[in-house]
């Protein structure tokens, strides 16, 4: 196998493929613009165990067909993507892609990170052995009931998200990590419902309703409320052991008196 060559920052050349490590990467990232990879140029991508990234509009991936990829990065728009739902080998998708046609995910046996918009795949929630979600505009979707296997989840944009659905059926969800962006308004309530969540930032939201209840949630070590506008309830955090806190923005000003209370560790800041 040849040796990288120089490149421009996370870029370098390696046998004719241009190939990405970004820090973000799980495996480099070979790239493509414009011009679909040759069947060739795919074969090698996947014979190396690098992922695929292509950029491009007005066109279909059906260069993917059979390929084998275990991972696959897709941004652009007017993309015919149906042929990704054929795709069994994928472990992560990432797809930025608008203008395309509903694509069905759920078949993904193999999928275990998705990140990309809500609207027109919504069917990667059921893509049963996913672990990891980040959704992105979500308004502009419809989100589905969150299923048993989400371990980490991030919602952002979603500003018609007003509680978090799980989905019918499930007694034991796994969650352990939410990010959630944009709200006009969101019960916390609705998060007992996932009672092993440890991890919860809640960012850009106007009104974030009884946050007192995140008190009921046994596992829960660290919340976050990032230029929030209101947080009703979020006092009676103030006596929850071992649960550290962050708060930035105005309602830090709010609720600056807390933080001289003995249990949680609680930290105010204006800004980051």
């Amino acid at each position: 196998m040849d040796m990288p060559q120089p490149g421009l920052g996370l870029f370098s050349n390696e046998n004719g493929l241009v190939v990405r490590r970004g820090p973000m990467d799980v495996v480099p990232y070979a790239v493509f613009e414009g011009t679909p990879p040759t069947p060739r140029q795919v074969s090698e991508v996947v014979s190396r165990g690098y992922g695929l990234h292509f950029v491009g509009a007005h066109s279909d991936l059906r260069f993917l067909t059979g390929s084998g990829l275990s991972h696959l990065s897709v941004s652009g728009y007017d993309l015919d993507t149906r042929v990704v739902s054929e795709l069994r080998s994928l472990v992560s998708l990432h797809f930025l892609v608008a203008e395309t046609p509903e694509t069905n995910l759920s078949g993904l046996d193999a999928l275990r990170r998705y990140f990309g918009f809500l609207r027109d795949f919504e069917s990667a929630l059921r893509a049963p052995n996913l672990e990891v979600a980040e959704f992105h505009e979500v308004h502009e979707g419809s989100l589905p009931g969150i299923p048993r296997q989400i371990r980490e989840l991030t919602l952002h944009g979603a500003r018609q998200v007003r509680e978090l659905p799980l989905e019918e059926g499930i007694d034991a969800p796994e969650l352990r990590e939410l990010y959630l962006h944009g709200c006009r308004r969101f019960d916390v309530t609705s998060l007992t419902a996932f009672p092993r969540l440890e991890m919860l930032t809640l960012e850009s939201i106007s009104n974030v309703v009884e946050i007192g209840s995140l008190a009921d949630l046994p596992t829960l070590r660290q919340l976050s409320v990032l230029q929030c506008r209101s947080a009703d309830g979020i006092a009676s955090l103030a006596e929850v052991r071992g649960l550290e806190v962050l708060v930035v923005g105005k309602l830090a000003e709010a609720v600056r008196d807390l933080a001289n209370r003995a249990d949680p560790r609680w930290t105010l800041l204006k800004r980051l």
